[in-house]
């Protein structure tokens, strides 16, 4: 009996220790779980006036504009919050656009270097070079493009672009997009200017003076007779680094 009485008043004793100890126990993991979502919700804030083209229509953000990256898609947070798609953003002030989305980078003639350049990357022009900033990671180069694997390519060259019977000249840092069978997008940076074209039984072709093409719609690339399928699983690319 007098060990069961003092284990008794031990416990009656240190009670308020044992319910903050329970505390701290269901506390701990609470504040551990939020740090680790807090550190798993990437945000980018451009800081300058800003565009993108939907469907044939220009929207501009303001300076104060976010990028959120959500689980697989990147929300644009300005006056409403709408999902980015993967059409570049373009800088308003300097000749800038921004990755919403991961893309492959692709030097046809250096395939072995094919490279994943992840979402937030920017893509600026520096004399007659491009540069690519992945996460800190500078890469200049004067030919190839990038790819989101779904219709969305960003040609680091001037190209053509067929479309049926009609050819557009685009340059550096432009970009084609087609939804297979529907329709295609094209943006000329150096103009800035966008077009927006049905498809009736055809697919945009762009062609590189370097020699390689591209059918957009199908993602099939040809070099002289030879022709590949681009590998369309972007996160499985080695970062470009």
């Amino acid at each position: 009996m007098n060990v069961r009485k003092k284990i008794n008043s031990f416990l009656i004793k240190n009670r308020q220790w044992f319910i903050i100890g329970g505390a701290v126990v269901l506390i701990v993991p609470l504040v551990m779980l939020l740090f680790w979502n807090r550190e798993n919700v990437e945000t980018m804030t451009p800081k300058e006036e800003t565009y993108r083209y939907v469907a044939g229509v220009k929207i501009e953000y303001s300076d104060e504009m976010e990028l959120v990256r959500e689980e697989d898609k990147t929300v644009i947070k300005d006056l409403d919050e709408v999902d980015s798609g993967s059409a570049p953003i373009i800088s308003s002030v300097t000749n800038k656009i921004i990755l919403p989305v991961s893309m492959g980078f692709m030097r046809p003639f250096h395939e072995e270097q094919l490279k994943r350049v992840n979402y937030f990357a920017t893509i600026t022009k520096s004399g007659s070079e491009i540069e690519i900033n992945n996460s800190g990671a500078i890469v200049k180069s004067t030919e190839g493009f990038l790819y989101d694997g779904k219709g969305t390519y960003i040609f680091l060259e001037d190209v053509d672009v067929a479309v049926g019977n009609v050819t557009y000249n685009i340059s550096a840092m432009s970009y084609v997009k087609e939804i297979y069978g529907q329709s295609v997008e094209i943006y000329d940076m150096s103009n800035d200017v966008y077009k927006y074209i049905t498809l009736t039984n055809t697919d945009a072709i762009v062609t590189s003076y370097t020699g390689y093409s591209v059918n957009v719609g199908t993602g099939v690339m040809t070099i002289g007779d030879t022709k590949r399928i681009l590998f369309s699983d972007i996160e499985a690319m080695g970062v470009l680094q």
